[in-house]
């Protein structure tokens, strides 16, 4: 199996979950549509044996790409799979968010957004005072960092910096401290 941006869990049973990008044929060299798929192995070296389902599918089926670069978690206490995606079009979340939808599912296989899927606000507010417009700008890669007790921590990812009115001409790394709430509104 030949994938692209795979993120790899080991879920519930033990088996590992792998969530994976597929580009359609479409006779054009950049491909077609991008799609969201889910695989799973007794190893983390496979084989990965595909579903065949789609996942993070957006709700225009003309639609090029609604998702991006997955991070996938299981949670034992909550017996139940996260994700963190890059929301393309802004389906999950809305227009005024940072671009980052978190995703749960069952059984890794059917997802849908969690009750309270904006992970960033529209805007960040850096310790030296400066601002970074995630509405416009975009967060890509993201990854989360669990303490010992499986706590999520931090959010790490990739900044894009538009200089010049040049798309992406610079980015960083960068982390987000992260604080659980129990919010329920």
């Amino acid at each position: 199996m030949l994938v692209s941006n795979p993120a790899v869990c080991v879920g519930r049973d033990g088996k590992f979950v792998m969530l994976y990008k597929a580009v359609c044929k479409n006779g054009m060299l950049r491909g077609g549509k991008v799609r969201f798929s889910v695989a799973f192995a007794d190893s983390p070296t496979g084989p990965f044996v595909k579903t065949n389902k789609l996942i993070f599918q957006p709700e225009d089926p003309n639609a090029s790409m609604v998702a991006e670069d997955p991070f996938v978690w299981y949670d034992k206490k909550c017996d139940r799979y996260f994700a963190i995606v890059r929301d393309v079009v802004r389906q999950f979340t809305g227009k005024e968010s940072g671009g980052l939808a978190l995703m749960e599912s069952e059984d890794a296989v059917n997802w849908r957004p969690a009750p309270h899927p904006k992970v960033l606000p529209p805007v960040l507010h850096w310790s030296d005072g400066s601002t970074y417009d995630a509405n416009k700008l975009s967060f890509e890669r993201p990854f989360v960092f669990f303490d010992k007790d499986g706590i999520p921590q931090l959010l790490l990812g990739t900044f894009s910096v538009n200089n010049h009115d040049i798309r992406r001409e610079h980015s960083f790394n960068g982390r987000v401290p992260l604080k659980i709430t129990d919010k329920k509104d």
